[in-house]
């Protein structure tokens, strides 16, 4: 099964040093909740850690580049707390959206989805997905 994640979204920021810093796979660009329930405006670049050093934390955190260039880091877990809807193209590629106004479309031109967490436009009936051990996997 392909499934086309979302693209990064902060060019500025280095995945591959990230990736190799935390031990970690990069996994897209996703909406996060906010503190009042909600999902975030912005996206927040994802990544899996299957190793924790420290129980406490998720095996998903989150990194992001703030309006005045700092970069943070963030527990990500909720950006798949819900399932994700994603489409099922002609070719058999599922195309997800990872946050708002995250237009997609497959390889093949045939199916389209957007509006990430927030709401669903899409030309295909939707399909839910759920992130398992980093990986995103048809309900």
């Amino acid at each position: 099964m392909n499934i086309k994640l979302p693209e990064k979204f902060y060019d500025s920021l280095k995945t591959d040093v990230v990736e190799q810093m935390y031990n970690a796979k990069y996994i897209g660009a996703w909406a996060v909740k906010t503190k009042d329930g909600g999902w975030s405006l912005h996206p927040v670049e994802v990544f899996y850690q299957p190793v924790l050093k420290d129980p406490s934390h998720s095996h998903y955190f989150g990194v992001y580049v703030s309006h005045d260039g700092h970069v943070y880091i963030c527990n990500a877990e909720s950006a798949f707390s819900d399932p994700i809807l994603g489409v099922v193209a002609d070719s058999g590629e599922i195309v997800v959206s990872g946050y708002r106004h995250d237009y997609r479309t497959s390889s093949d031109g045939s199916a389209f989805i957007d509006g990430g967490r927030d709401y669903t436009r899409t030309n295909r009936k939707p399909i839910e997905l759920t992130m398992v051990d980093g990986e995103l996997k048809v309900s």
